[in-house]
């Protein structure tokens, strides 16, 4: 398992759900929390007790793609489900909608202990949102790849601009993906 951290942004219909969908294939062992619906066509299930259970005999397994999709989640879903993770070895975790749990200067600690220590169980992570303005400090220094398409905020414009050293046209300029 590759220890990568890879941020993916763009405004909504911009392709980060395609690029997630079309990227995770390379990865044997991978969990999403899918707060959308958007990956229930790998095997989901949606309250936490069954997740817990269900997972607790995957994570033995050597190759699996498993969901976590309940629209109504709440935080404790997601810290629940970082605990878990850290648990774990040789894993991809993949976060759509990274802002609904985070901001640019607060991540849950169990979530900051995946960023933090993952990389030593194997452990990688992929995180989807429209702001990336608003992703965690601690996740953007441990970033191995970001990936972005088209941006309008300017907001999102200049923080691209200051981490990726391009020109503003350049960031609007972006396609889909």
């Amino acid at each position: 398992m590759k220890n990568e951290v890879i941020v993916i942004t763009g405004q909504r219909g911009t392709g980060k759900t395609t690029y997630i969908h079309n990227h995770i294939s390379k990865y044997d062992r991978v969990i999403i929390f899918d707060l959308l619906g958007e990956f229930t066509n790998y095997e989901t299930t949606h309250d936490i007790k069954t997740f817990l259970q269900k997972f607790s005999k995957k994570k033995k397994e050597q190759f699996f793609f498993f969901n976590y999709y309940n629209p109504k989640t709440g935080d404790n879903d997601f810290l629940v489900i970082c605990e878990a993770i850290n648990r774990c070895e040789d894993i991809l975790f993949v976060v759509d909608e990274l802002d609904y749990f985070c901001n640019a200067s607060y991540s849950p600690r169990q979530f900051s202990e995946i960023i933090k220590r993952g990389r030593h169980q194997g452990i990688g992570l992929m995180v989807a949102t429209r702001r990336p303005h608003e992703i965690p400090r601690l996740v953007t220094s441990q970033v191995t790849e970001f990936i972005t398409f088209r941006h309008l905020e300017p907001r999102d414009i200049n923080y691209i601009r200051e981490i990726c050293s391009i020109e503003e046209d350049s960031v609007k300029g972006l396609k889909n993906y």
